[in-house]
C-alpha cells in the first residue's frame, strides 16, 4: 500500500466502501486513504493556514484597495494623456496653417 498513489487508494476506498452498508465503513476507508496518503492532510492545512493568515492581515482586502488605486491612477494618466494628445493635434493643425499661409505669402511675392 505505501508505494500506491492517491488515486489507487481513492480507488480502493470507494470499493471498500461500496462493499460495507455501513458508515462506518465509509468513514474507515476515508480514514486509511487520509493514512495513506499524509499529503492530503498536509495540503489541506497548509491551505487552511494561509487562508487564516491572509484574513487576519487583510491581505486579500489590501490588495483589492491597491488595485482599485491602480486603476484610478491609470484611469487618470490615460485622459491626461488623450487631452495632451489633443492639444498636440491641435498645435500641428495651427502649425500647418501657418505653414500654407507662408507658403502662400512667399509665392505671390
Amino acid at each position: 500500500d505505501a508505494g500506491r498513489g492517491p488515486l489507487a487508494a481513492l480507488a480502493a476506498w470507494a470499493w471498500a466502501a461500496g462493499s460495507s452498508s455501513s458508515a462506518m465503513g465509509y468513514a474507515k476507508g476515508a480514514l486509511e486513504v487520509l493514512y495513506n496518503n499524509p499529503g492530503i492532510i498536509i495540503g489541506m492545512i497548509c491551505t487552511v493556514a494561509l487562508l487564516m493568515v491572509l484574513q487576519r492581515s487583510g491581505g486579500i482586502r489590501a490588495h483589492r484597495l491597491a488595485l482599485e488605486q491602480l486603476h484610478l491612477a491609470t484611469s487618470r494618466q490615460i485622459e491626461s494623456l488623450e487631452n495632451e494628445l489633443w492639444r498636440v493635434e491641435r498645435h500641428s493643425e495651427l502649425l500647418k496653417k501657418r505653414l500654407d499661409w507662408h507658403e502662400k505669402t512667399k509665392a505671390s511675392a
